[in-house]
């Protein structure tokens, strides 16, 4: 729905926008208009803020709208993109658990505790913090353990590990659909434990 919040907010500065219609009317109409509903999940796929200038007053309307749509479901999901942006922008204020996934790198160990630290710079209260590591060999498994032990925060948690998958870098190589991925396949049974914990 990024495009369709810059049409909105070059509307808005144009005040193309009728004075009987809320812009919380509006971006509801958008968001459940973008929302493609599955048997067994929806998916709403946020994109990104296009264009130059400020978004504050839209993404805050939005933050408001989707937390109107999250009470109709019993669990969702906000699968966010690598990087702080959505932590800075305080999105996950009424979120319960956040899962840092990390690769075996220094970056990605870097990451996650930036990650952590931004939380308490902005406010951002979680019930549970769980780390995953994903893709890690078993000989650097104990650096994780280590580094997540040394941060010794209550609710700061190593749910797991979830092993590399061949299977998955080849279909995600050839753009084939990974919620195709074979039941049996180590990583997906794997996670699938991992989640259950938690979920």
């Amino acid at each position: 729905i990024g495009g369709k919040m810059k049409v909105l907010k070059n509307k808005i500065q144009k005040r193309q926008i009728p004075l009987d219609v809320s812009k919380d009317q509006i971006i509801e109409s958008e968001v459940f208009s973008a929302l493609l509903e599955l048997d067994d999940f929806d998916i709403l796929e946020m994109g990104r803020s296009e264009g130059e200038g400020c978004y504050c007053s839209v993404n805050n309307t939005l933050k408001r709208v989707i937390d109107v749509i999250s009470k109709n479901y019993d669990i969702t999901f906000i699968d966010a993109p690598a990087g702080l942006e959505y932590f800075s922008r305080k999105t996950g204020r009424n979120v319960t658990d956040l899962v840092i996934v990390t690769d075996p790198s220094k970056m990605g160990i870097h990451t996650m505790k930036r990650i952590l630290e931004l939380t308490k710079e902005v406010d951002l209260l979680f019930e549970n913090i769980w780390i995953v590591g994903n893709r890690f060999p078993d000989n650097v498994k104990d650096i994780l353990e280590k580094e997540v032990a040394s941060i010794n925060e209550k609710n700061v948690n190593l749910l797991g590990f979830i092993s590399n998958s061949e299977e998955i870098s080849r279909m995600n190589l050839i753009g084939e659909n990974l919620l195709l991925l074979p039941d049996e396949t180590d990583a997906y049974k794997k996670a699938k434990d991992l989640f259950a914990k938690i979920i």
